[in-house]
């Protein structure tokens, strides 16, 4: 009979784990770019370089079969409760066509909420905070300056144009 009360705690702990990454994803603000590169090796690599470029630390998250990677936490702790935060970023690979790249990044936060020594990681009390959507557009663009995209650049309007001569 001793089984069963903790086998109910590990359900409940199981559940709980699922809500949370359920949530989680409906949170999630991904940032979307789309490039041009010779084959996902390339966007590979040129995404590993960009994490890192960022501060991000390479992690066993990253999967080239599923053309998804996922950092380490980058942590940033601070001596006020709140101010000290830690990030993730994930960035998906998707072809779209020979060449053509649809590339999705998120980074994900959590704020130290530790009031007593915030800044000691080993004490640090992690708290879900909203994504930084502009960390994710820099990390869409750090890796698309690296594929040296062609600029489109409009032509200048004639003098006569602008309104003055």
């Amino acid at each position: 009979m001793t089984r069963f009360p903790l086998l109910s705690i590990l359900l409940a702990a199981c559940t709980s784990v699922a809500r949370q990454e359920a949530l989680d994803a409906k949170e999630a603000r991904w940032q979307t770019v789309e490039v041009a590169a010779p084959s996902d090796r390339v966007v590979w690599q040129l995404t590993l370089l960009a994490l890192q470029s960022q501060g991000f630390p390479l992690a066993a998250g990253s999967d080239l079969g599923a053309r998804q990677v996922e950092s380490g936490w980058k942590t940033d702790l601070q001596p006020f409760r709140g101010e000290g935060e830690r990030r993730r970023a994930v960035v998906k690979l998707t072809p779209l066509a020979p060449g053509r790249w649809k590339l999705e990044a998120r980074v994900r936060c959590e704020h130290n909420q530790n009031l007593v020594t915030p800044l000691d990681p080993v004490r640090a009390e992690w708290e879900h905070a909203p994504d930084d959507e502009s960390a994710a557009k820099i990390l869409l663009q750090h890796i698309r300056a690296r594929l040296r995209p062609e600029l489109e650049v409009q032509p200048t309007p004639a003098p006569e144009a602008r309104g003055g001569a």
